[in-house]
């Protein structure tokens, strides 16, 4: 945990996926089974893995800088569709909006794998709920799966504003989500702080003229935009409330 000292803080919004649960969990299989689905009638293994690497996918891993992890679910059907044309395939007019609402759906069926990134979340958001602060969520999912998901792990009531991608507002890292959180309940963006997993969780930090917490990957450097870093969102009270 780093010991950069914020000022006094009122609000916080939290990136959902990385950051409250785990993203590799849910949706690196989701997108495996969006590309399997996708090119069911096509035997080609690399195919599937020019999809991946679209996507944001390497070796089984998601890399913070691709759609899956910095996009929204419109992004990765782009990404996958990007492949095809290039491939000489040609895919329907509504293709992406398709394939959107399939990954959507595999990730929030009854087989999703919904896990949180530490085992004490509740606690955590409790406590900070408790030392005055307003929770909110700043992500990129769609709002049927991440208000979903928030159930899944017993936290959708510790949080006072839900900014998702709904059509409404610009994704992350334009700062329209939190200029709507600051306008619904007074506060100014210095008095905020956004907490992700992610490089552009932090430019939505520094487009949004708030503060950047990273929870930072093993070997990650702090990137632009994060004034301090914890291992876990455990370590986050301790941070902000001490």
């Amino acid at each position: 945990m780093s010991n950069f000292i914020f000022p006094p803080l009122r609000g916080i919004l939290f990136d959902k996926d990385g950051t409250l649960l785990n993203l590799e969990a849910l949706w690196t299989p989701a997108a495996e089974q969006t590309i399997d689905h996708v090119l069911c009638r096509c035997d080609c293994a690399f195919l599937r893995e020019e999809c991946l690497l679209a996507v944001g996918i390497k070796d089984g891993i998601t890399q913070p800088e691709g759609p899956l992890v910095a996009g929204t679910n419109g992004d990765v059907a782009a990404a996958i569709e990007s492949v095809l044309l290039r491939y000489g395939f040609a895919p329907e007019a509504d293709f992406t909006d398709r394939v959107s609402r399939l990954l959507t759906g595999l990730a929030s069926g009854e087989a999703a794998n919904v896990l949180p990134t530490c085992s004490d979340l509740p606690a955590v958001l409790r406590r900070l709920r408790q030392g005055g602060l307003v929770l909110g969520i700043a992500t990129s999912d769609r709002p049927e799966s991440a208000l979903l998901h928030l159930k899944k792990l017993g936290i959708a009531d510790a949080f006072s504003f839900f900014g998702t991608d709904d059509g409404t507002r610009r994704p992350k890292p334009a700062p329209d989500l939190m200029n709507a959180f600051c306008a619904q309940f007074g506060f100014s963006p210095s008095e905020c702080a956004v907490v992700g997993d992610a490089p552009n969780d932090m430019r939505f930090a520094a487009n949004s003229h708030s503060h950047g917490i990273i929870i930072l990957r093993s070997g990650m450097p702090l990137p632009p935009g994060a004034q301090a870093s914890v291992r876990s969102l455990s370590e986050l009270p301790a941070l902000l409330l001490n």
